[in-house]
């Protein structure tokens, strides 16, 4: 036990985006090493002071008349931290018109959105760390899912990476707003949500929103963010799209 309590410390913030009538929903997270937390806080909390960005950052606020501090504000998230891989930006994007609640989750859209949650976290388990996980706070029906999540969650890394503790310490909500972390990972998830539904080619579509996903598109190197392959994986910002049909394949 000791010397899993040496391991080092990865703090991992969550947030989902087009959850409700949308036809693809993301799920993003940061994975960010305890050490590296308070030097982000105190970028931010500078960016803040100087560009008078008081208020929770949020991909819904994305306008043109602060577009430029949003750019500003993701410069600092990817020139600052990503480029380096000081932090880490994973995401899955899940086609619901083929997540299938009614047959594998008792109609249970809560369980099925948990499980989405498992997977992400899952798949992108690295070895020889400890885990803290902050998802923004929601109101879920049972009292006791995130405690469940990290029972669940240190069973299948036990299972898939052979490990002999549980490196989950603790899943805890936060709220959005108090946290600058969640609020990163809201903008690059409610960025690529906005691309991978189709949101900038509706009627009317904001030309700041459709701005902004260009511009982080482009600090990914990626021509799009609607987009999901081995050829735009990069060690530090990944969009991983839940292909449903393979699952169903191996459960048969």
């Amino acid at each position: 036990m000791q010397q899993q309590e040496k391991l080092p410390l990865i703090h991992v913030y969550c947030d989902e985006s087009s959850q409700t009538k949308n036809r693809f929903m993301v799920i993003g997270g940061i994975w960010i090493p305890a050490k590296n937390i308070s030097s982000f806080d105190n970028k931010i909390n500078q960016f803040r002071d100087e560009h008078n960005m008081i208020n929770e950052l949020k991909w819904g606020k994305v306008s043109k008349g602060k577009i430029n501090e949003y750019k500003k504000f993701v410069d600092i998230i990817f020139d600052d931290y990503i480029k380096y891989s000081y932090l880490l930006y994973r995401c899955v994007v899940v086609d619901m018109k083929m997540f299938d609640n009614k047959t594998y989750n008792k109609g249970d859209k809560e369980l099925g959105f948990y499980k989405i949650y498992y997977q992400l976290l899952l798949q992108n388990y690295i070895r020889d760390y400890r885990y803290l996980i902050y998802p923004d706070d929601r109101q879920n029906s049972y009292k006791y899912r995130l405690e469940a999540l990290k029972i669940i969650l240190n069973r299948g890394i036990r299972k898939k990476f052979g490990v002999d503790y549980d490196p989950i310490r603790n899943i805890e909500a936060r709220k959005s707003h108090k946290v600058n972390l969640i609020q990163a990972v809201d903008i690059l998830t409610g960025a690529i949500g906005y691309k991978w539904n189709g949101k900038d080619f509706v009627k009317n579509a904001s030309p700041a929103k459709i701005e902004m996903a260009k511009y982080i598109a482009n600090k990914a190197g990626m021509p799009s963010l609607a987009l999901a392959h081995k050829k735009y994986a990069s060690p530090a910002f990944h969009i991983w799209y839940m292909d449903l049909r393979k699952a169903k394949r191996k459960s048969k």
